[in-house]
Order: structure tokens, then sequence, then C-alpha cells
């Protein structure tokens, strides 16, 4: 005589087929024992699918203005050690390039420039590493205002840096 499984193995047995383990562990051979047990007919029993993982559109990653974008040059104030940098000029480059332009005596820098989160961010990677990258957040197309390395705003005691470009 054939008897029907009971729910609660049936439940047991999916949320263990679902756990995904690979190797049954002992909890489940002995569940399944109790069931034979039982007189519970396994046959024929598959365990669920798993769930299909499915990309939210909203979460895709983001994708980044060209650079011609925000080619140009930009004037306002980008201190630097010793130097309170105002009068300064930063170049961008479609190609990625970028120059620092500061008053004599104050040395200018130079290096890579990429946009990120959506060209909302600019991260200027300079030649030399010992100078730090310099990230500007792109308050509009045309102005840019100094953020921390790691993308927050600055504290706020310290002087905003803002960059606006020239026409």
């Amino acid at each position: 005589m054939i008897r029907r499984i009971s729910q609660a193995t049936l439940l047991t047995l999916a949320v263990l087929a679902i756990a995904g383990c690979s190797k049954p562990t002992s909890d489940q051979d002995s569940l399944l024992q109790e069931a034979r047990e039982a007189g519970d007919d396994l046959r024929g029993i598959q365990a669920p699918q798993a769930p299909q993982l499915r990309i939210d559109p909203n979460d895709a990653p983001t994708k980044e203005p060209p650079p011609s974008t925000f080619a140009g040059k930009y004037k306002g104030s980008i201190p630097c050690a010793g130097c309170d940098g105002d009068n300064s000029t930063l170049t961008l480059s479609a190609d990625g390039n970028y120059t620092i332009e500061r008053p004599a005596p104050n040395p200018g820098s130079n290096g890579h420039w990429v946009s990120e989160e959506g060209g909302t961010r600019l991260r200027l990677d300079p030649v030399r590493r010992d100078e730090g990258s310099l990230v500007w957040g792109v308050s509009s197309g045309n102005t840019l205002k100094r953020l921390d390395e790691d993308g927050t705003p600055l504290a706020r005691d310290v002087a905003p840096e803002v960059l606006t470009r020239e026409r």
C-alpha cells in the first residue's frame, strides 16, 4: 500500500532542497529515513527550482557620460600646500588628461581624470601619486565643487572650493 507524504515532510524536504545543499546532511538523511519508515512514497518528488535571479534595471551599472561633456577650462580656487590657490585654472581634456595651473611661484600639476557616479563626480588622479586624488562634484554643467577623496562633501568649516567653466 502506498501512503501519501505528509505536508510537514514535504515542506521539510522542500526547505532543505531550496537551501541548496550539495551533499545531504545527517538531518536530511534522517528525515528521508523517517519518511521511508513511515511508509511515505518518495517516488516522483522533485526538488523545487531555486528562484531565478533578476537584475533590477535601476541597479544596473551607471553609464558615464563621454569625457567631452566636461572638457574645457575651469577657473577658481584650487589650494595647494603653502598656497591659497586663488586664480587657478583646471583644464580637462577630452582624452582624459588634465592640468592645473596656479599663479607663480605655486606649482601646477597634471594627470588623468574620469567621471564617476553617472557624471556627478570627477576624479583627478595626478601623475605624482604623493599629491593624492582630487574629487569634484558636478553642481551643474559649468560648476564644480571640491569633495573629499571619498566623494563626500568637505567639512562645513572648510572654505568651499568652486570652479566655474570659462565660456
